[in-house]
């Protein structure tokens, strides 16, 4: 038998179907109010065109908690955001207590504690919806994966004000590259006009960096012992490969969980399981 699970994100909806053999999956946009036929389609376009066949469907995200608990003959779970988003941390390898952080369209920030409870802490309205809108503001529009190879080639030199700008030098723990404010160093119009390329690295840094600062304060409050990164925006290579050349990153290394992109819906999953086995 089949299981699946839905993601139903902002602005992309992810789908895994799992059986003995591994698992299939599927990602594309959102649909703004989900209806039954769009699941249908969802399944089929993740290898499941026959929703008879799974044992159990877990949905998640956007307005999922309004589908039917019953819907084709196959038991459909809805589970909490914030519960799912714990589960695909605990998957992704991190070690609770942990401070699990959701880098979606916004920003979302999960504990998960030793007992596999979970606490839904505090959330951003900075995330890959922002890091998209801002680029096509600035840069027009293109795909995502153009916007990627731009981050990857950019410096956010010529775009971030750092300590060592203001200061000539760091300050306690704060060095001197530090970000004292992003796109705070954009050239006047007699200077050199920042790359498309710096632009999109530095738009990149911003939502990246805010969504670890506030993680890192949400760590010291719950006594946390790991940290994690999760979500869609992390799945894009040149986001990766911009984040990771970082100095903060360098500094603040955070695991990101393997094939971010789909941590979420198999937390769902995982938590539906769970569920079902209880008595």
């Amino acid at each position: 038998m089949l299981e699946a699970a839905i993601d139903f994100g902002g602005t992309l909806t992810k789908v895994i179907v799992a059986s003995r053999d591994g698992e299939t999956r599927w990602t594309g946009p959102s649909p703004a109010q989900p209806q039954p036929s769009d699941v249908a389609d969802l399944l089929a376009a993740a290898g499941c065109p026959d929703p008879g066949a799974l044992s159990l469907l877990a949905v998640t995200g956007g307005r999922s908690a309004q589908f039917a608990l019953d819907w084709e003959g196959v038991s459909v779970l809805a589970i909490d955001e914030a519960e799912a988003t714990a589960h695909g941390g605990l998957l992704g390898g991190a070690q609770a207590p942990a401070i699990v952080v959701s880098i979606g369209t916004g920003t979302g920030i999960v504990l998960v504690r030793e007992d596999g409870s979970f606490e839904r802490l505090i959330g951003s309205g900075i995330g890959g919806g922002t890091a998209l809108g801002l680029a096509r503001l600035l840069l027009g529009e293109q795909s995502v994966a153009a916007y990627g190879q731009l981050a990857a080639a950019g410096s956010v030199q010529s775009c971030d004000l750092t300590v060592g700008d203001i200061l000539g030098s760091g300050t306690g723990p704060v060095p001197a590259d530090g970000t004292a404010a992003h796109f705070g160093h954009i050239p006047t119009p007699e200077g050199a006009a920042a790359s498309p390329a710096d632009q999109m690295a530095a738009i990149v840094g911003m939502v990246s960096q805010n969504a670890v600062r506030v993680a890192l304060g949400e760590i010291s409050t719950h006594g946390a012992s790991s940290l994690i990164l999760l979500g869609g925006f992390l799945a894009e290579p040149g986001f990766r490969a911009a984040i990771e050349a970082s100095p903060f990153f360098q500094r603040f290394p955070v695991p990101i969980a393997e094939m971010p992109q789909y941590a979420v819906v198999r937390g769902a999953l995982a938590a539906a399981r769970r569920r079902r086995e209880q008595p």
